[in-house]
């Protein structure tokens, strides 16, 4: 479970999200859903925000300040629609384009940051309750995403 919430982590906040291979939606298995939400939330809490060039850095800060509109009105939609902020959004207390690293919870595909592309350090997480489910969100896009799956059985990852 780590490994996997370490890994997607490190794949929602690569390049600070601003990346095109950047995920941009999780999909869980209820059954697993709470043990892979408090390692995400650990890892991606543990993340430091500061300037790139200097080696402890994990997310610097964005590349365009319009940018930091577009990411809290996704938040602010998802909120507003039902989701929970988890960790994030606040403004850090430094001088340029910054976002803190955003987790979102309880999320749909009514919200914008489940349809739209976020760019930036936002994430939601929504639970599914089975394969079928989580193939339906998946495909459920009007871009070419890619798609990764976590699983103890490489077989069953495969199928999907």
């Amino acid at each position: 479970m780590a490994k996997a919430a370490a890994g997607l982590a490190e794949g929602a906040f690569y390049n600070n999200g601003q990346s095109c291979c950047a995920v941009e939606r999780i999909y869980v298995h209820t059954d697993v859903y709470e043990p892979f939400l408090d390692a995400f939330l650990q890892a991606v809490q543990s993340f430091k925000l500061g300037d790139p060039c200097c080696f402890d850095t994990d997310l610097g800060p964005l590349s365009r300040k319009p940018q930091l509109a577009v990411l809290k009105q996704q938040v602010v939609d998802a909120v507003s629609k039902g989701a929970t902020l988890r960790c994030g959004m606040q403004p850090p207390n430094r001088p340029g384009f910054y976002f803190s690293p955003t987790v979102l919870t309880e999320v749909t595909h009514g919200m914008a940051v489940m349809r739209e592309e976020t760019f930036g350090p936002v994430i939601g997480v929504q639970r599914v309750s089975d394969d079928e489910q989580a193939i339906a969100l998946m495909n459920d896009t009007d871009y070419g995403l890619t798609a990764a799956v976590y699983s103890c059985d490489r077989h069953h990852a495969m199928a999907i």
